[in-house]
């Protein structure tokens, strides 16, 4: 794993309440959850969307890393 990927899960693991930036949009990071591996599963509230979208960490960091 290479130290920005570590810094991004870091950061992502006590990130509740904060904003991120998804392939849908801007949200509301509501909870995150470890998966299997070096993974995280992070459910988002995106505004004017229905309930929640759930987004993998790795997802995420990639998509950040564009």
């Amino acid at each position: 794993m290479n130290e920005e990927l570590k810094n991004f899960m870091n950061e992502l693991w006590g990130a509740e309440g904060k904003l991120v930036d998804t392939p849908l949009g801007q949200g509301k990071i509501e909870e995150v959850r470890t998966m299997g591996g070096v993974d995280f599963s992070v459910r988002v509230k995106i505004p004017d969307t229905d309930g929640s979208t759930l987004f993998s960490g790795l997802k995420l960091f990639k998509f950040k890393s564009q």
